[in-house]
């Protein structure tokens, strides 16, 4: 990391020199600390001793110079053993609206220090004249001030210019909670991506995402461990717009959940202070200590053999060394040892204490689970988002082609490559599931065309089955239960409700104003009581539905007549790419009663992709920020 110090002063300044002083102390009896009235520089001469501004201490040597700027009403501490000289010069500068900040605290080694002390002394001698001439003592500080610049500029090109490797670092450690791609990158520092990766790996070990994605864990467990903020907050921080990605990410890399994490650090911390409270620590040499001594003898004894030769009872010697070593090393493992295995048996224990389990799914059927299953089949899509938000990827499903399309698992695409394809969910490939050995199937209870399957699943795997129609927070906390997630659900549950929340108070957008959604060319109407996130004032979005929809709820598949009528002020289009989009668009447009409605004229009709209808807890963080794409924020 490098510190870039600029010229503090702008052309247009005005100084006001206000005292030029020459101090000589003794020793530490002649300490001078002082609060200062005014901006100062402190040029030392002679001597060597300890300069102190603001709790900042610079240490120099006896034939080295030094000057430091302290700004006004900060305190300055010098203390020297011997002796110690110095000049201190204190000015003022007028109002200048063209500046940004007052100037800093800084320090500068100058090169040409001959030539400063002579301006210096200079300026300090016309000062304290009988015959002060204030143009002469105000022309000598600018030149003094002009040295300055002329140090610091050098003084800047000096320093080692960054590789490109090191600048990329830089970038990311300052802009890690940005969006940020390979290619931009490559795009910002003028390499190709093959490049740039290959040069950030033989620095980092690591691609350049890679190391990003490690940054951004690293913050992200600092602040797990020293806040409260909810999880969205964490995500949004570290530069994820997804919580329930980020969630999965950083079990990915960390080797659990931010949850878990946060607990165990909690947990280490209690146990720490309970250790402080009661542990008497005994003086005992230190492992380092150990190892280092252990090579010395044996260097020594090595020493011996070289020079005497191989004599049975130095073997015998060497050989009784290494065994002590081994021994003691055995046990010098120390707390950090104690601490690891602790947490593995406290893991293990958890876990052994999840499963079995009985637990009552949304069809009311209790579902007795032996052990945490781990290898998981799904007979709907709308399974999928449910188990990624959770950090699970099932092992098969159905219909992966579409999903691989839907803009809601943009960020899951390698997950979906691992999963496997088991037909669709009105013909399942018995075979291959069997043959997949699933430790749970989870399907959709009242699932059309399914009935005579539910029986032969049962007999494969346990089957969980949730309703499709049931809230997203219901679901989700039966899918934990299944799945023994049960300590992570609470957490992601209420970061999703904040950001709801957080939504709905940034959205930029008229309760008055009404919003209606179709789905796909055929103008199928969404209805409100499937959208809850959207529509509901108080656990959604508080989006206005049109008055038509809101007394009949599901009206199916709508005319363009109907359309019309509705008239809302805007109209959302869901399918499931916007080349299909483009085409209802040309559609309405080709309808000239279309052209006369609100959400025509005002050019407030939208696309969304369609994986925005399933209401899982992806497809709702979806729908948020498209929301925020779509209304603004305020």
């Amino acid at each position: 990391m490098t510190l870039t110090i600029r010229f503090p002063y702008t052309d247009n300044d005005q100084f006001l020199l206000l005292d030029v002083e020459h101090h000589k102390l003794i020793n530490d009896k002649n300490r001078c600390t002082q609060r200062l009235i005014n901006h100062s520089f402190i040029l030392k001469t002679k001597g060597y001793g300890t300069i102190t501004v603001d709790g900042i201490a610079y240490h120099t040597n006896q034939h080295e110079s030094l000057i430091i700027h302290a700004p006004k009403r900060s305190i300055l501490a010098i203390a020297c053993k011997e002796s110690f000289e110095y000049y201190k010069l204190s000015y003022h500068i007028r109002p200048n609206p063209a500046r940004i900040i007052e100037p800093p605290i800084y320090i500068l080694k100058p090169n040409n220090t001959l030539l400063l002390y002579e301006k210096v002394d200079q300026l300090f001698n016309s000062f304290h004249s009988k015959k002060a001439d204030t143009f002469q003592s105000i022309g000598l500080f600018y030149i003094f001030l002009a040295n300055i610049r002329k140090e610091l500029y050098a003084e800047e090109e000096a320093k080692p210019i960054l590789d490109v490797a090191d600048q990329v670092i830089e970038w990311i450690e300052h802009r890690y909670n940005e969006q940020v791609t390979l290619e931009g990158l490559a795009d910002t520092f003028k390499y190709s991506v093959q490049h740039l990766s290959r040069l950030v790996k033989i620095r980092t070990g690591m691609s350049p995402i890679q190391y990003l994605i490690h940054f951004r864990m690293e913050k992200a467990k600092v602040i797990l461990e020293n806040t409260d903020a909810k999880l969205n907050e964490i995500a949004r921080r570290t530069g994820y717009n997804d919580l329930f990605y980020f969630s999965s990410q950083f079990k990915k890399n960390i080797g659990m959940s931010p949850s878990k994490y946060r607990r165990r650090s909690t947990q280490r911390e209690e146990v720490t202070n309970q250790k402080f409270k009661n542990h008497i620590p005994i003086a005992s040499p230190s492992r380092y200590n150990l190892i280092e001594s252990d090579y010395q003898l044996r260097e020594d004894l090595l020493l011996m053999i070289k020079r005497f030769g191989f004599k049975p009872y130095l073997i015998g010697l060497v050989f009784f060394v290494f065994v002590l070593q081994a021994c003691g090393n055995e046990g010098t493992g120390g707390m950090d040892d104690e601490e690891s295995s602790g947490e593995e048996v406290v893991e293990k224990a958890e876990e052994n204490d999840l499963f079995p389990r009985t637990v009552e799914d949304q069809a009311g059927n209790e579902v007795v689970i032996e052990e945490q299953p781990e290898d998981i089949v799904v007979t709907h899509f709308g399974h999928v988002e449910f188990l990624f938000a959770l950090g699970i990827t099932p092992v098969a499903g159905v219909y992966l082609e579409i999903l691989k399309e839907w803009d809601i698992f943009d960020s899951y695409k390698e997950e979906l490559e691992t999963i496997e394809d088991i037909g669709n969910a009105n013909a399942i490939d018995m075979e291959k599931l069997v043959g997949l050995e699933p430790e749970l199937i989870i399907h959709y209870t009242g699932q059309a065309g399914q009935d005579v399957e539910t029986d032969q699943f049962s007999q494969i795997a346990p089957i969980g089955q949730p309703h499709p129609d049931g809230n997203w927070q219901e679901r989700l906390e039966l899918y934990a239960k299944l799945t023994g997630k049960d300590e992570e659900v609470g957490d992601l549950i209420e970061g999703l409700e904040a950001e709801i929340a957080e939504t709905r108070d940034l959205l930029d957008y008229n309760s008055e104003d009404t919003v209606f959604i179709v789905i796909d060319s055929d103008l199928w109407a969404f209805n409100p009581e499937s959208a809850e996130h959207i529509y509901h004032e108080e656990n959604g979005l508080g989006l206005n539905a049109p008055e038509d929809i809101q007394e009949q709820g599901d009206l199916g598949k709508i005319s363009l007549e109907s359309l019309v009528d509705i008239n809302p002020d805007y109209l959302l289009v869901m399918m499931d790419n916007e080349e299909g989009y483009e085409e209802v668009l040309d559609m309405l447009n080709d309808y000239d009663a279309w052209l006369t409605t609100n959400a025509s004229q005002n050019d407030q009709v939208h696309y969304i992709n369609r994986s925005a209808q399933s209401g899982g807890p992806l497809s709702i963080q979806y729908t948020l920020n498209q929301m925020k794409e779509i209304f603004g924020e305020k």
